[in-house]
């Protein structure tokens, strides 16, 4: 990568930490001038975002009240030849498991486009960028060879396990890869009506300010939103959905295209601190049943403690494949007794914060992947495990052969909408699953 220039941009109503933004047009008054290799002097503090030429020279830390983006995808070359103000703390180079996959599924040569390039919060920082330049290694993947100037918007939405591995696939897709310079947008899950603009007017219609219509908040809300816009009860917003599950047998989602991207387990943890580290799965059952409701029912600990039992909310993968594969039963069902009404099924998945939970005694379903991308700095994303610990299973670790809760995860398209119009997202999906991104799969936690 060549070196850029650091430009500031104006605010914009559509800028919004909660989803990602890539490869918008130049905007009136935006400041190209700037020499490159050095921040611009118009830059001061408190920018809504910065505006990138050529190379994005990235950095994990908030630097006279910018926020730059955290995370792998650091060109040494580029951080040795941008100038940063003084005492800024430049991270210099990607991990080493990283380097390959920086490097692979680039544009080919004399490829020129400008992207704009949006950011969430799991990147720490909130910028609009636009990269100018040629990429030299080209990938088989790539479907053709010159940018389009006819652009398009590509939006996803669905499960919370996917979405910050997600923002960095479309992120690293829309910089180096895509042919066409369209759009690819992340959206996080169960983000308020009118939460992020995306440009994309389906998406507007369906999700904007006024419609009281939140964004899909887990995998089931993803996959529903699919078939509805296939029933044509929903304005068709979404191009593709994040699934961290498969689809239902015996119902619609089975006429869905299921494509696996990864590997992840589901597992239970706590933050009791002397609790077993490892139950059997009968005893998770009995828990969720109300046969064991004290901590010190359990043989190996050594503490008290009334339990609070949690499932994820209503609409989640995790949710799911934790009451398949792990339980065998839904807790909440009315055929769980009164039992069911002591589950608490209202706080957000992966998140061991979450302000339903508050009994340090709590057991909660997690997803090994959201905990690895949560406790790995590179990642650039948030810890929500609040002291929450993975707990193996009939003493195997989440992943392991034949752990029961292993699972597959998904990117999900609807093939009725024609090969024509799925074309870029079945190229991006290929490409995402493509053994050369395996690094950044590792990265957010998941496994091959």
């Amino acid at each position: 990568m060549g070196c850029g220039s650091w430009k500031r941009v104006a605010n914009r109503s559509d800028r919004s930490s909660d989803g990602r933004r890539s490869s918008r047009k130049p905007l009136p008054g935006d400041n190209q001038s700037a020499a490159p290799g050095r921040l611009s002097a118009t830059e001061t503090t408190g920018a809504e975002g910065v505006r990138q030429t050529s190379c994005p020279c990235r950095t994990g830390a908030a630097v006279s009240g910018f926020r730059y983006r955290r995370g792998p995808f650091v060109s040494a070359p580029c951080a040795a030849r941008c100038r940063f103000p003084a005492g800024h703390p430049t991270t210099i180079g990607p991990p080493a498991a990283l380097s390959a996959s920086a490097t692979a599924g680039r544009r080919p040569a004399n490829a020129k486009r400008e992207l704009r390039l949006r950011m969430s919060s799991v990147f720490s920082m909130r910028k609009t960028a636009t990269v100018l330049g040629t990429v030299g290694a080209a990938m088989a993947l790539v479907v053709g060879a010159n940018a389009s100037a006819n652009a398009n918007t590509y939006v996803n939405a669905g499960s919370d396990t996917l979405q910050n591995v997600t923002q960095a696939l479309t992120t690293e897709y829309a910089a180096n890869v895509d042919p066409d310079g369209n759009d690819w947008v992340t959206v996080n899950a169960g983000i308020a009506a009118g939460g992020i603009n995306t440009g994309k007017a389906e998406c507007n219609t369906q999700y904007g300010a006024g419609t009281g219509h939140a964004w899909p908040n887990g995998s089931g809300d993803g996959i529903k939103a699919l078939l509805d816009q296939r029933a044509g009860t929903n304005a068709k917003c979404l191009d593709f959905a994040r699934s961290s599950r498969g689809p239902k047998t015996g119902t619609a989602e089975t006429t869905l295209t299921f494509e696996r991207v990864a590997g992840d387990a589901v597992t239970w943890a706590t933050k009791k601190a002397g609790a077993p580290t490892n139950l059997t799965r009968t005893q998770l059952q009995d828990i969720y049943h109300c046969n064991i409701t004290n901590w010190n029912q359990i043989p190996g600990s050594t503490v008290s403690g009334v339990i609070q039992k949690h499932i994820p909310q209503a609409g989640s993968g995790t949710r799911s494949e934790f009451q398949d594969k792990v339980l065998g039963f839904d807790p909440t069902a009315a055929s769980n007794g009164a039992c069911a009404a002591t589950v608490i099924q209202t706080a957000q998945e992966n998140r061991g914060d979450a302000p339903q939970i508050t009994s340090t005694d709590a057991i909660i379903a997690y997803s090994a992947a959201a905990y690895g991308e949560q406790t790995t700095p590179a990642s650039g994303v948030t810890n929500h495990t609040n002291g929450f610990k993975l707990g193996n299973i009939d003493s195997k670790a989440p992943n392991a052969t034949g752990f029961v809760g292993n699972r597959s995860v998904y990117f999900v398209y609807d093939p009725q909408n024609g090969t024509a119009a799925n074309a870029n997202v079945v190229a991006f999906i290929n490409w995402a699953k493509n053994p050369a991104q395996r690094p950044i799969w590792n990265t957010f936690g998941f496994a091959v």
